[in-house]
């Protein structure tokens, strides 16, 4: 059994006066008798919203403003109306008129949401990412108006809306009036179920929302910038290890040499981004580590979100699956937050082995010489890499602190060749301290 939908919206549209597809052609009297019209049964008073409130307080027709509501949320005046109707004349000369009812259940409006802040919601939240949806580039360069009428058995808003100048974002990027007037199933899908949203949103998508930023801001942790010393914690990783100083190399070259902040949105070149996204990828593989776990759950909390809007879908009886734009943007957010720490861990690397090469700290001297056999010899455990590496390397006299070298050799402890360390072990510096992050 079909349910009623909770939302119905209908629209339709007239061409512009000088539109190619027109079906008739508008003289400027008749365009103003249709524009007048429109304007003068949104605004009748006589089908406002009107309750026990406003008869006791005296405003039963004493109301100054009109039955209708602009783009700032506010009631409009008389002579606001008598100004739009004149600039309308203007708009539509070049833009298609559009004119649409939005239709409600009213017991789902009335346990939900007072009917004022409700017009004020579509007005400044639904119809713009409206908007931006059917492919127009700028709110403000849209006019529009939303107009409650009560009247009948269902609550419903007039709305209607005009390009004040081109501003449709064609295929090949260019601003144009938009030509076509219908709007697909998925945009007029859209706007339902962003009208559902501002009405349930306090009452079930608040905890979802907050559930969401916490898991984000327990990620964050473990890529803090200020510590920059976040990955090479697990001595035993060298393949990750080598990956990041070879990411360094290929940073520190393409930036010649500069020691700056890197966005990873700003880099173009593939070796470099794909080399990046093969480090997140490995950081996040072991199933049993924390980050993983913490990871899990985040990734958890986004599929609620989008549940919680497919749960929207079918309330107004639309089958197709809905990914959000909000989780969509979550995700985006909190990988690119970890793009930005490994590239610039990875640079300060880099450029610190750079610049102080006799300075090197113990562990930074170990990995260094490790890193360079081990491709060679996989089977060979780290403490015996660094012993043939000190005996027979040529180039072991670069190092002016091969003193330094076979004291730290002393303090490995042998357990490190029969077991991994967990990666959660890379931050638990990090997660214990109470330090602030970006």
């Amino acid at each position: 059994m079909t349910k009623t939908p909770k939302v119905i919206f209908r629209c339709n549209f007239k061409f512009a006066m000088d539109h190619p597809d027109r079906p008739f052609t508008y003289t400027e009297v008749s365009a103003r008798n249709m524009i007048g019209g429109m304007y003068n049964y949104f605004s009748n008073v006589k089908k406002r919203a009107m309750n026990m409130f406003d008869y006791f307080e005296g405003k039963i027709n004493k109301v100054e403003t009109a039955n209708l509501v602009l783009e700032n949320g506010k009631y409009a005046t008389a002579e606001e109306i008598a100004k739009r109707k004149k600039d309308y004349i203007k708009y539509f000369k070049k833009s298609n008129l559009w004119q649409g009812i939005i239709s409600f259940d009213n017991d789902y409006i009335n346990e939900s949401i007072e009917l004022e802040e409700l017009e004020k919601k579509i007005v400044k939240e639904v119809l713009p990412r409206f908007f931006k949806k059917c492919g127009f580039k700028d709110s403000k360069k849209m006019s529009y108006q939303v107009a409650l009428h009560t009247n009948t058995d269902n609550y419903h808003f007039h709305i209607s809306f005009i390009e004040k100048e081109p501003n449709y974002v064609c295929d090949n990027g260019t601003i144009k009036y938009r030509r076509k007037g219908v709007f697909s199933k998925e945009e007029k899908d859209f706007l339902k179920n962003e009208i559902l949203h501002v009405i349930d949103r306090h009452r079930e998508f608040s905890p979802l929302v907050v559930s969401v930023n916490n898991d984000i801001e327990e990620l964050k942790k473990y890529f803090k910038s200020n510590t920059r010393n976040f990955v090479l914690k697990n001595y035993d990783d060298l393949v990750l290890e080598e990956n990041i100083l070879r990411l360094g190399k290929l940073l520190y070259n393409k930036r010649d040499g500069k020691d700056t902040k890197i966005k990873f949105n700003s880099i173009y070149d593939k070796e470099i981004k794909d080399l990046t996204k093969s480090i997140k990828k490995y950081l996040f593989k072991d199933k049993r580590s924390e980050l993983y776990q913490c990871e899990e759950k985040f990734q958890n909390s986004l599929n609620d979100i989008n549940d919680y809007f497919y749960k929207l879908n079918k309330e107004n009886n639309i089958k197709s699956k809905y990914k959000s734009e909000y989780s969509t943007k979550k995700k985006e957010y909190i990988d690119n937050y970890i793009y930005n720490a490994i590239v610039n861990h990875a640079s300060y690397k880099f450029a610190r082995l750079k610049k102080n090469k006799d300075y090197l700290t113990d562990e930074e001297i170990i990995n260094e010489a490790v890193l360079k056999m081990y491709k060679k010899n996989k089977k060979q455990g780290k403490t015996e890499i660094l012993i043939n590496y000190l005996k027979n390397n040529t180039e072991q006299n670069k190092y002016k602190n091969r003193y330094r070298i076979e004291q730290s050799l002393k303090n490995i402890n042998s357990e490190m060749e029969e077991a991994k360390l967990e990666f959660s072990k890379l931050f638990q510096n990090d997660v214990n301290k109470n330090t602030s992050y970006e």
